[in-house]
């Protein structure tokens, strides 16, 4: 209790966290549990990088992290050669798998294309949840967001490391605190 002898009248008290008494007025700490998932499959990474553009979407639609974020879930599941259009928009036509100069050997994007088109790559609907997935966090902070992107950065290295995705994702985190004039730049160097 406040001395009365101090003159200072005692702060009302209301019942707080787990009906502990708080003085109103006075600093509280709100804890938030941040749930980060495991990334066991493709359809819970996709759910996963969904849960963080619509963090962005929502409270840093400017984020560069925004546009990154969209293009890893654009490529899950998907063929080298779209990752390859996608990212290398003037050159990937010039694309080739060469076998060395001794046979002359190549394999053309256009064939490469080709090729994968055959390949029966399934188109699996990752935005509907399996039952067996876990339910998506909430991303509630942009360090929760780039937890759950590093977690599914590992997950693409360990898993399908041909695909630019942990690339993408890796860029995304490197962009959470960079300021207007850090993207500007980063997206236009000074010539």
């Amino acid at each position: 209790s406040a001395r009365g002898d101090l003159g200072a009248e005692a702060a009302p008290v209301v019942e707080g966290v787990d009906g502990a008494a708080v003085a109103t007025g006075a600093a509280t700490t709100i804890t938030v549990q941040m749930g980060t998932a495991e990334v066991p499959n493709h359809r819970v990474a996709y759910r996963l990088l969904q849960a963080v553009e619509r963090y962005f979407a929502t409270t840093e639609p400017a984020s560069l992290a925004l546009v990154l974020v969209t293009q890893s879930r654009l490529l899950i599941g998907r063929p080298l050669v779209e990752a390859l259009d996608a990212l290398l928009e003037n050159s990937a036509g010039y694309a080739s798998i060469s076998f060395g100069t001794e046979t002359g050997f190549a394999i053309s994007m256009a064939r490469m294309r080709d090729l994968s088109g055959q390949a029966n790559i399934t188109s699996d609907d990752f935005s509907t949840p399996d039952e067996n997935d876990p339910p998506a966090p909430e991303v509630v902070s942009r360090d929760h967001a780039g937890q759950i992107l590093k977690q599914i950065e590992d997950f693409y290295r360990m898993r399908e490391p041909a695909s630019p995705i942990p690339i993408l994702l890796f860029k995304a985190r490197n962009m959470l605190s960079k300021d207007f004039h850090a993207l500007v730049r980063e997206l236009i160097p000074p010539s």
